[in-house]
């Protein structure tokens, strides 16, 4: 009896815990149950924030800010401005990154404005509390009703398992290629740090892409990226240079929304299909787990705005959050703006048939402004001006409609605050004398401009690898079999897309090379996003069984359609294998150790000056990031200078921002054709060389002299021992002449039929008779065998009346060294590592019997710092 009671007891106890659980659900998706868990997951965020270097709870911190941050914000902001037939989680997590993104730039236009920075890990849980609890106390019973669908997922079990694979796909990607990140992705990382610590700047110096406002505050283009990237290291500080967690995020929330677009437009066994090519698609899948550039970002934000301009039944909190969005992708990826403006006649024809022609029609009238205001470059006072205008017609001639009036002009409004809000820093900057000079070209020419013809292959041949080729046919038999709207409109749309593209790329030379089959890549990721929804109407036609969409899944469908389904789904991964062979190729174009030779450069740095150190760069941006230095950028006039005109831009660069140390590595070297003796050349640490020879001039052989110089303070060699990057310190250093040679005709000779001849003690070049120039060089059994210590070698000498055209040094296995450089007219100048000499040529043109005479040949070496 006791036993039968113990176990009934038990029974009645398990029992008990679903109606607490489901009580709890309810709890949760309510607007007093929303606001308490913000609450309660802020305060779990901040402790963690505070033992952020305890790693064993970094593990807790991401789910944490996710749902802090990102979620709960945005499934409260979902309820008022999405229609209930899109809402759900990938739409409530993609609206919530947005949030976070106007909430960031808050914090940037405070800090502008007054000088004053609130820390973001503040900043926006704060704002998120105060924003839905303000929302709760205006709209509680709609929040209340709302709310249970935010957090709506796809319900067919194939889709599910999908989406999670591929989510965990991009995560493991992300972990693995923690080390690769492209030039934009280090500025849009370094400004994010900057944003975190309150700053709103970043560790670069005289970079193309960065402004200088007021306040100490800097501006960045595409700036909105770097505001996710400040979510991102909330959520997870970054190693290194990281793992971006919030890519992953953003590009599973990106095939969340296209899966429920496709469903919505063509189906539930449509969206199957959806879910195979988005979250499976190498090209998708790349740039949601590198930090590449602000693209994946503005097309996530780019199919939200699509959800909501083109919903039948528009209210103006809707068409509200569209502007704000329209506004976010213009200053996030402008390139995707143009897109916009352009495109809308054609999508919404083929998506609403014009069934609010008045409303459509001045849409799109509004939306050739906006991009007459991009074309040519209109200021915020004039775009203002010329859209008060036209709203102004709008209201004398359409009077009776004014409700179309408010929709419209709420969402045209928002979109112009929101540009406005971020452009006007650079409209107001162009009267203010800053380090940067913001130019613009003319955008009208160059889009009637020619196209080459093989640029028009190569992007043929890029976009027939991205989208691949079996969705290419699987779209083309679509467009064959039923011309719809829907489809056609998407097609046009990516053939806008495409011709803007080619377009873009006819005038960036070297682009389109296969090497750069995956840094190029990012220009095709909305034409293959919208081939993909032409491509997934091709099974549409497939019966789905009369029964609720909880139970729906591949095992409720005929054997016959099984079949379809899984050969149309293989048949298409088949075309992205080519992608994901290409992939590593991509990956190590932007592995920044491998590529620019940088193993152990971070510990190499943390030994060398203090936080305000400027180090001279060429890759300045990632430099910056991996090192939090203050880093200038190592910009020449062009390649291919001389080492002398060289060396004077790099002191123009020193003098005017007070540069300390020196870094150059093999792609400097490769870039620019210049410094090979500073990388190459047989180097001892603490050894100089001078960059600045003007004093050298007038000074003998027997005097020192104070040069302005670098000193090799480390240097890094690969795992062959070949040098891969030196460091050099600025300073003045003094050089002594430490070894004196003397051409002499017992060791040289004139070729040519050219004559040496020495007299009081300088040597005589005269050219032969009959020619018109001669040269020295060691006689056959001689080699000077001069080992010269890391500094400089110097050549005097005289022109009487022939000209010197050329000094080479050489080894004694007859190869060249390099070319001296002339200081004045009696100094030539030679840049030495540690190095033997076998011969030193010196060449002189002019008439017969014309000739020069040689000095004495000096070592300089450094005596004292």
């Amino acid at each position: 009896m006791k036993l039968a009671i113990r176990e009934t007891g038990v029974r009645t106890k398990n029992i008990s815990i679903r109606p607490k659980l489901e009580y709890y659900r309810q709890f949760l998706l309510t607007g007093k149950g929303i606001i308490v868990h913000q609450v309660f997951s802020t305060l779990l965020f901040w402790i963690l924030i505070y033992f952020r270097m305890n790693h064993t709870l970094l593990v807790l911190q991401t789910p944490v800010a996710f749902l802090s941050l990102v979620l709960f914000p945005g499934m409260v902001i979902s309820t008022q401005v999405v229609p209930k037939k899109y809402q759900g989680l990938g739409m409530s997590s993609g609206i919530g990154i947005a949030i976070a993104i106007l909430e960031i730039h808050i914090g940037f236009l405070t800090k502008l404005s007054i000088g004053f920075s609130f820390p973001v890990s503040i900043l926006l849980p704060t704002i998120n509390i105060v924003v839905m609890l303000g929302a709760y106390i205006t709209k509680d019973e709609e929040i209340d009703k709302m709310l249970p669908n935010t957090l709506r997922i796809p319900k067919n079990k194939a889709i599910i398992l999908v989406i999670i694979f591929g989510f965990f796909l991009r995560v493991i990607l992300a972990f693995l290629n923690y080390n690769a990140l492209s030039p934009d992705g280090a500025l849009f990382a370094n400004y994010a740090n900057g944003i975190l610590s309150g700053s709103y700047d970043t560790t670069l110096i005289d970079d193309v892409s960065v402004y200088n406002l007021w306040n100490g505050v800097q501006y960045i283009i595409h700036q909105g990226y770097a505001y996710a990237l400040a979510v991102s290291f909330l959520m997870l500080p970054p190693f290194d240079v990281g793992p971006v967690i919030i890519l992953p995020i953003i590009g599973i929330i990106l095939a969340l929304i296209g899966i429920h677009l496709v469903n919505a437009l063509y189906g539930e066994v449509s969206a199957i299909f959806a879910s195979v090519l988005l979250s499976f698609n190498p090209l998708l899948i790349f740039h949601s787990t590198v930090g590449y550039g602000p693209e994946i970002l503005s097309i996530l934000f780019l199919l939200i705005f699509a959800v909501l301009f083109f919903h039948k039944k528009h209210d103006i909190k809707t068409l509200s959050f569209a502007g704000i969005l329209l506004g976010l992708i213009d200053v996030i990826w402008y390139s995707n703006f143009y897109i916009v403006s352009i495109i809308i006649p054609f999508m919404a024809y083929g998506m609403l048939k014009l069934d609010r022609r008045e409303f459509f029609l001045i849409s799109i009238l509004m939306m050739s402004i906006l991009l007459l205001k991009i074309l040519f470059r209109l200021t915020i006072i004039y775009y203002v001006g010329i859209s008060t205008v036209i709203l102004s017609l709008f209201i004398l001639l359409n009077i009776q409609s004014f409700a179309s009036f408010r929709e419209f002009s709420a969402f045209i409004g928002l979109t112009l605050a929101i540009i406005t809000l971020w452009r006007f820093p650079l409209q107001v900057i162009n009267s203010i004398p800053t380090q940067n000079t913001i130019t613009e070209t003319p955008i009208i020419p160059i889009i009637f401009s020619p196209i080459p013809i093989e640029v028009t292959l190569s992007f043929v041949f890029f976009f027939i690898f991205h989208v691949s080729l079996p969705i290419l046919i699987i779209s083309g038999i679509v467009l064959w079999r039923g011309r719809s709207e829907r489809n056609i409109s998407l097609l046009l749309s990516c053939l806008v897309v495409a011709l803007g593209t080619l377009k873009v790329f006819s005038v960036i030379p070297g682009s389109l090379q296969i090497f750069y089959i995956y840094s190029d890549s990012r220009f095709f990721i909305l034409m293959s996003t919208l081939m993909v929804f032409i491509a997934c109407s091709y099974l549409r036609s497939i019966e789905v069984p009369e029964i609720s969409s909880i139970e729906l899944s591949l095992h409720f469908l005929s054997r016959e359609n099984n079949r379809k389904i899984l050969g149309v789904c293989l048949i298409s991964m088949v075309g992205f294998i080519p992608g994901f062979l290409m992939m590593p190729t991509g990956y190590d174009l932007i592995q920044l150790e491998k590529r620019y030779g940088w193993a152990g450069i971070e510990d190499a740095i943390e030994q060398i000056g203090n936080e305000d150190t400027k180090f001279l760069v060429d890759r300045a941006r990632e430099f910056a990031w991996i090192t939090h230095r203050q880093t200038v950028v190592l910009e020449l006039t062009k390649a291919g200078l001389t080492d002398a005109e060289a060396e004077q831009q790099i002191l123009q660069l020193v003098n005017r921002f007070n540069v300390e140390y020196l870094v150059i590595d093999r792609i400097t070297v490769a870039r620019w054709g210049v410094f090979e003796s500073l990388l190459f050349d047989a180097m001892e640490i603490n050894s100089s060389i001078p960059l600045d020879y003007a004093p050298a001039s007038q000074i003998n052989d027997n005097e020192s002299v104070m040069l302005q110089s670098v000193k090799l303070v480390d240097e890094l060699r690969s795992s062959s021992g070949h040098i891969d990057v030196r460091i050099f310190q600025f300073s003045n250093i003094t050089y002594a002449a430490t070894d004196v040679k003397v051409i002499t005709p017992n060791q040289w000779e004139a070729g040519n039929n050219g004559t040496l001849s020495f007299i009081d003690d300088y040597t005589i070049l005269t050219i032969g008779q009959n020619r018109n120039y001669t040269f020295t060089t060691v006689k056959d059994d001689y080699s000077l065998d001069w080992h010269v210590k890391t500094g400089f070698v110097s050549l005097r000498v005289s022109e009487i009346n022939a000209t010197i055209t050329r000094v080479s040094i050489w080894d004694d296995s007859e190869n060249l060294l390099g070319c001296a450089f002339q200081i004045d007219e009696s100094l030539w100048i030679f840049d030495v590592g540690n190095i033997e000499i076998g011969d030193i040529k010196i060449v002189i043109q002019g008439e017969a019997n014309c000739s020069i005479s040689i000095g004495q040949i000096s070592n300089w070496q450094s005596v004292m710092s």
